[in-house]
């Protein structure tokens, strides 16, 4: 009928079309909106009207973490930690901040690490949009192992001589 007038909260809402399609771009806020139609009488209609609720949520945030490769890191190897979230994320690596580059990629000079054990979380904080969240994922920096295959030496050798030991 001529004349509706649809409203969120009070506020009137843009109409898009012939089909009763109207579009509300205003949800910026978490909370409970109220739409109500309204329609004047006319000679044919009786005046009327119908509201309801729906409610504006915040999106749940993301934060994952991949360490690659993901098998044993050794001191003075290199690996890549990646952090993807749909929103803003920030990480630390033991407790050290690092920024998140390009694709979620954390530039850590992993070729630095002492061996050791290293807890990297990535915390989104609550926003306005975004429920808060914190996930972490835990690597190890281990020695490599030492590896003497063989030691030769003569069985004996007289005082005051020299000998030659080979290691290998």
């Amino acid at each position: 009928s001529t004349g509706l007038v649809v409203k969120v909260n009070n506020q009137t809402v843009d109409y898009n079309d012939t089909l009763g399609k109207y579009v509300f771009t205003n949800a910026s806020k978490v909370g409970t909106y109220t739409i109500t139609a309204e329609t004047p009488e006319t000679a044919t209609h009786y005046a009327g009207s119908n509201s309801t609720t729906f409610e504006v949520i915040k999106h749940n945030s993301t934060a994952d973490i991949l360490i690659a490769p993901e098998s044993v890191h050794y001191v003075n190897g290199t690996f890549t930690i990646t952090v993807t979230s749909n929103t803003t994320v920030n990480v630390t690596v033991n407790g050290k901040p690092y920024a998140v580059g390009a694709n979620g990629v954390v530039n850590i000079n992993t070729a630095l690490l002492p061996a050791g054990e290293y807890v990297v979380v990535a915390t989104v904080y609550e926003n306005a949009k975004y429920n808060g969240n914190v996930t972490n994922k835990t690597f190890y920096v281990v020695k490599y192992n030492a590896e003497i295959r063989s030691i030769v030496a003569n069985d004996s050798v007289f005082v005051g001589q020299n000998t030659t030991i080979d290691v290998t």
